[in-house]
């Protein structure tokens, strides 16, 4: 099996990324700090702002809690699986 190229690596953080962010909206609003945050994200790549739309919609035509269970399922296995690109630091985690 062949290594992910570095776009690759980049692109999987940004979607883990926007999932974040969904997952961090579902609990509540955003306060002051992290809303500035969210935007200074969305603001740093337009490839942000798209795949955070794109889950949005997603959200949109799936609203149903089984869904949103297996989201949040999805997600932490995904960041299982990159637990040491978690500890270099990576910028895109909200």
């Amino acid at each position: 099996m062949t290594e992910p190229t570095a776009s690759t690596r980049y692109e999987l953080a940004r979607i883990e990324a926007a999932a974040a962010w969904h997952v961090r909206m579902m609990d509540g609003p955003l306060d002051a700090d992290e809303q500035a945050a969210f935007d200074t994200w969305k603001a740093d790549s337009p490839e942000n702002a798209k795949i955070f739309e794109i889950g949005e919609s997603a959200l949109r035509e799936y609203d149903d809690p089984r869904v949103v269970a297996t989201l949040y399922a999805l997600r932490a296995e995904a960041m299982a699986a990159r637990g040491a690109d978690l500890a270099s630091g990576d910028d895109c985690e909200p």
